[in-house]
């Protein structure tokens, strides 16, 4: 399962569409106050806590779990799991280097 099944969705609307109000707000905050590198940490904290309802799956309902909502992740599971997500140096920077910079 690649990244482009469900990614691009989740980056674009920095997670509205898929978290509650709640838990996008603060996704919000963390995006405006740490910065872009913020919501990728989010997207690999979601996989995480995601991991239990994928396991075992064939593609096809993984795909269909990705593209679902995600109302039932509460927002401080997500910022703790966020919080614990490192992201290697290199990855960071070539990160950095491919975004547009923000206002």
């Amino acid at each position: 399962l690649v990244p482009d099944c469900y990614l691009m969705e989740w980056l674009m609307c920095l997670h509205s569409k898929q978290l509650s109000i709640k838990a996008a707000s603060r996704v919000w905050d963390g995006y405006l106050i740490h910065g872009e590198m913020y919501v990728f940490r989010v997207s690999i904290a979601i996989l995480s806590l995601l991991q239990p309802k994928l396991i075992n799956k064939q593609l096809n309902q993984c795909v269909k779990i990705l593209r679902s909502n995600f109302y039932h992740i509460e927002q401080e599971a997500l910022v703790n799991a966020a919080r614990l997500v490192r992201i290697p140096r290199e990855i960071s920077q070539r990160l950095h280097s491919s975004l547009p910079l923000t206002p």
